[in-house]
């Protein structure tokens, strides 16, 4: 996750870190106001990641919210729950990290926390 400043250069669609001017780019390939999207209205961790994609470059983002984990493809727009949380959390989350394969995630926030294993078939 990079926070920092992020200069943009409209000339040439991309971005330079900050002002040290770092030694890459990032270039623009989409542009989306997700905050205008109902899925985004409220209570979205403010952490995101890549969704994996099996080795080829990422077309999705994997956010959580206090009851589910989904997917945002930034071509699309196209939004997919991957995870329902049985019992929702209290608060909105503040931290989302998976780990490297993003089978197992945790997520928390100020009041509570939960770890899912996403190998495992959900109990019924």
């Amino acid at each position: 996750m990079i926070n920092r400043n992020i200069d943009v250069n409209d000339e040439d669609d991309t971005f330079d870190l900050d002002e040290n001017k770092a030694d890459f780019k990032f270039e623009k390939i989409s542009w989306t106001m997700i905050r205008d999207m109902p899925i985004f209205q409220k209570g979205v961790c403010i952490d995101f990641h890549f969704y994996e994609s099996a080795g080829k470059d990422p077309t999705k983002l994997i956010f959580s919210k206090n009851n589910i984990i989904f997917t945002f493809d930034i071509f699309t727009k196209d939004v997919e729950t991957i995870y329902k949380m049985e019992v929702p959390m209290a608060r909105q989350p503040l931290e989302f990290e998976p780990n490297e394969d993003q089978t197992i995630i945790m997520i928390t926030s100020p009041e509570d926390g939960i770890h899912i294993d996403l190998r495992k078939p959900k109990e019924e």
